[in-house]
């Protein structure tokens, strides 16, 4: 070997060298995510950054040093390795999706595992005979699946579920795992989650429902202005939400129940890039990183989202804790709760505000409880969440939804701090005729996530051409503009509830709570004042009864050919 050639085979050993120090350094920066808390983004937002930056760096030497790294005398570098660091970097943009709330991420993700099935990159997978790979392989379907239910892609998740299937089976075949009912199980709740997720059918006008065609998504995300809202010194803008799941017998996913997966969707502004076509990732195939996005606060646009599923009461306050301690002046958190309900009566001193306070709310029984529906007791007391628990929160402005059976419980929650506490709660009851539709997620979720969805669940309209679809959706969102414009002029509007006026995602759930109850107030089978929803604070009389309302509700109700169901003013 001459000297050319021993320079040549050194600089390929140190190719190679490098490379496994990357492997290594990326892997133990990925294994150190776990230990991140869930809130907090001054702890968590450096580490993503350093490990956005190493995964950076991995993928584009990869890239550039492919045919050395293939080459069986040097490295030997499989398909399915790249498809692991691709599937790793889709996991990372995915997480910092959630933890920021912004879509462009989630959009990264997709690229990513978008690329691997394209490629094939685990098409050899089941071949090699390694059942760790085929587990990594079904472990990307799995987040493959989530990430395109997050965006919509509803036919791409039918033909993902028909892929995993058969790689659930064959797995089952080679390898006789003891896991197998675990992933039988998977595959079962990602078809009842889609199933659930569609609760409108959209059809394209003299086609079958099984049309392909581009249909108008269920979901109605906020437009942001064109032009900036000019805020008050009062106004409060959203900063953090904590999402709960806690339903028991509510279909779910990957620790996401339905009820968390639509009011997610409705915390988010509409992406300019909605209509995406999937191409080669982007910030990591030029070898970009998020790094400086994410330390431009400016680029923030949706409030960061924290999702616990099935939390237990130490969990859950700890979450809150540290979410409030981020708050600046002006800024909201909102809490979101789907859970189940408890009463709790306590004879003594069932009259003042301290058992007000602490008899009853949404329970809270964490995994480490077992995570089974309790029974009211002494002993179940300490595992309910009360409003009085969030008491001390109300030191900054704090926004309530409260979907379960006993969410009057937060009804005039008191905010000793000078700063009332807004709740939106959800009926306490069904009329008899409404089916019970729990399992599919709640009524008033769904509505806040989607009033067309919500109108048709309670008319009982089960599709829609897609035309129609989008003339109501439009209709809905122009006349919801209108309506939060007329909130604005009300006298005598809590000046809580006017404070979230100046903030588009605060004042779109409020004007759709104000059509929720004015669509069931106005229906001939919710008459029940148990029945309808409630705010807290109230509105001023003649708000949630008012023409406008009524008005609104009627014309949608004429265009979905269902006003026959409505008491409405002539």
């Amino acid at each position: 070997m001459d000297a050319g050639d021993r320079k040549e085979d050194g600089a390929e050993r140190h190719v190679v060298e490098d490379f496994l120090a990357l492997i290594e350094k990326s892997q133990q920066l990925f294994a150190g995510l776990r230990d991140l808390p869930p809130h907090g983004y001054r702890l968590w937002q450096p580490y993503f950054e350093k490990t956005f930056a190493v995964y950076t760096k991995l993928w584009k030497f990869q890239q550039e040093h492919r045919a050395v790294l293939e080459r069986k005398d040097r490295y030997g570098m499989k398909r399915y390795e790249i498809g692991e660091i691709a599937s790793k970097i889709g996991q990372l943009y995915y997480h910092y999706y959630l933890r920021t709330s912004e879509t462009r991420f989630l959009q990264e993700s997709f690229m990513f595992y978008h690329a691997i099935r394209k490629r094939g990159y685990f098409k050899e997978v089941m071949a090699a005979g390694s059942q760790v790979l085929v587990i990594k392989k079904l472990r990307y379907y799995a987040r493959f699946v989530v990430v395109g239910l997050l965006l919509g892609m509803r036919d791409l998740v039918q033909e993902l579920l028909l892929e995993l299937t058969t790689e659930v089976d064959k797995y089952g075949e080679i390898f006789e795992p003891t896991d197998a009912g675990e992933w039988l199980l998977v595959l079962q709740e990602v078809a009842a989650f889609l199933q659930s997720d569609q609760p409108l059918q959209i059809i394209s006008k003299g086609a079958t429902a099984d049309s392909k065609l581009n249909l108008t998504p269920l979901v109605m995300k906020i437009r942001p202005s064109l032009t900036p809202v000019e805020a008050t010194a009062s106004s409060v803008r959203l900063s953090d939400a904590v999402l709960v799941g806690h339903a028991s017998h509510q279909v779910k996913f990957s620790e996401l129940t339905i009820d968390m997966f639509r009011f997610l969707q409705i915390l988010e502004f509409e992406s300019p890039k909605a209509s995406f076509q999937p191409s080669s990732p982007t910030s990591m195939h030029s070898g970009g990183s998020v790094s400086n996005a994410a330390q431009s606060s400016s680029l923030r646009q949706n409030p960061r989202k924290y999702l616990l599923y099935r939390p237990g009461f130490a969990t859950f306050m700890s979450s809150l804790a540290n979410t409030f301690r981020d708050l600046e002046d002006g800024q909201a958190m909102l809490v979101y709760m789907s859970a189940d309900g408890s009463s709790l009566i306590d004879n003594e001193e069932k009259n003042s505000a301290l058992s007000t306070s602490f008899s009853g709310g949404v329970q809270l029984l964490g995994m480490e409880d077992g995570g089974d529906k309790i029974e009211d007791s002494a002993i179940s007391a300490m595992r309910v969440l009360h409003p009085g628990d969030l008491i001390p929160f109300t030191r900054r402005p704090l926004v309530m939804v409260i979907d379960s059976d006993t969410a009057f419980k937060f009804k005039n929650m008191p905010g000793p701090f000078g700063i009332a506490p807004i709740c939106i709660m959800s009926p306490s009851e069904a009329p008899p005729s409404a089916k019970d539709q729990s399992f599919n997620g709640s009524l008033m979720t769904m509505f806040l996530w989607s009033p067309l969805a919500g109108f048709a669940s309670v008319t009982g309209l089960s599709q829609l051409t897609n035309s129609a679809a989008i003339e109501v959706q439009q209709v809905i969102a122009e006349k919801l503009k209108e309506f939060t414009c007329f909130l604005k002029t009300v006298d005598g509007l809590h000046k809580q509830l006017a404070s979230i006026l100046d903030c588009e995602i605060l004042a779109q759930l409020l004007g759709r709570f104000c059509l929720f109850h004015s669509l069931l107030a106005h229906h001939m089978h919710y008459s029940n004042p148990d029945f309808l929803p409630m705010i807290s604070p109230e509105l001023p009389a003649g708000v949630l009864d008012g023409v406008l309302l009524q008005g609104i509700v009627g014309t949608i109700a004429a265009l979905l050919d269902v006003a026959g169901q409505f008491k409405l003013s002539p």
